[in-house]
């Protein structure tokens, strides 16, 4: 995907959740560690450090209920 996106100049836009912290020190900064307490949260933490692995630029947005990563290819 991230290939084709690359030829395409297009961006692969990731929505996250806090589920991917483990709720003991909200609010939480794109800066904090990640420490997931279930599946949820543990897939959308691979799914984010496969998006940030794979992509050229990225732009990551926090807010206290979801957060995007935008990757720009």
């Amino acid at each position: 995907m991230f290939s084709q996106t690359e030829e395409l100049g297009a961006f692969v836009v990731f929505i996250s959740t806090d589920y991917v912290f483990d709720g003991t020190s909200p609010p939480y900064q794109v800066t904090d560690q990640t420490n997931p307490l279930n599946k949820y949260g543990f897939s959308k933490r691979e799914g984010e450090v496969i998006t940030l692995d794979s992509s050229k630029g990225i732009y990551r947005q926090q807010s206290d209920y979801y957060s995007c990563i935008l990757a720009a290819l």
